[in-house]
């Protein structure tokens, strides 16, 4: 759906889409528009109905106890970034980044009004002033877009399943709550 509204921009910003990239750790980007002195890293969202703010954490009121920290978040794929470009002499840009709410049905409550957050409601306004903006996009840019595209990493390294064999396997079932092997037969005795 974002990408939807990037493209009625995507004739004055480079535009990449979901970067997975190291630096030290790993990290992912949504999308990253490039252009002029600028760089946004946005990490978008595709949450539903209600959610508040409570002391930086994000609730949702039928989950009270799951808060989450998107800011948080937010940063550190940020301050990654910056590392990363920096090391690669990429030190001169600003960094402006974002929390993109997508789905119409999301609505929260209690923010601060500087959230660095773009809600469904202000995403043809944001477009429009990212649309507004004189950038100019050159040679550098398009060697930084390469640069990013050549570090992408396809495989997550979470995704790797360390090597096994099946009789090297412990076999049986454990209780959840003792983490002791079941007998059924003990059980049911």
């Amino acid at each position: 759906m974002f990408d939807t509204y990037l493209e009625k921009i995507s004739h004055k910003w480079i535009i990449l889409n979901d970067l997975n990239l190291k630096h030290n750790k790993s990290f992912q980007i949504d999308s990253v528009l490039i252009g002029g002195q600028s760089i946004y890293p946005i990490d978008v969202k595709n949450f539903e109905h209600d959610y508040y703010m409570e002391n930086g954490q994000w609730y949702h009121p039928n989950y009270p106890n799951d808060g989450k920290d998107l800011l948080l978040q937010l940063q550190r794929s940020k301050s990654l970034f910056q590392q990363l470009l920096t090391n690669l002499g990429y030190s001169n840009f600003t960094f402006i980044s974002r929390l993109v709410f997508v789905n119409p049905t999301f609505t929260l409550y209690e923010a601060p009004r500087d959230l660095p957050a773009i809600l469904p409601t202000q995403m043809n306004g944001f477009i429009e002033n990212l649309g507004k903006q004189a950038v100019h996009v050159d040679f550098s840019h398009r060697k930084l877009a390469d640069k990013l595209i050549s570090m992408h990493r396809t495989k997550s390294e979470y995704s790797i399943i360390p090597a096994y064999d099946f009789e090297s396997l412990e076999k049986g079932i454990f209780r959840e709550k003792c983490r002791r092997e079941w007998n059924w037969k003990e059980e049911n005795l």
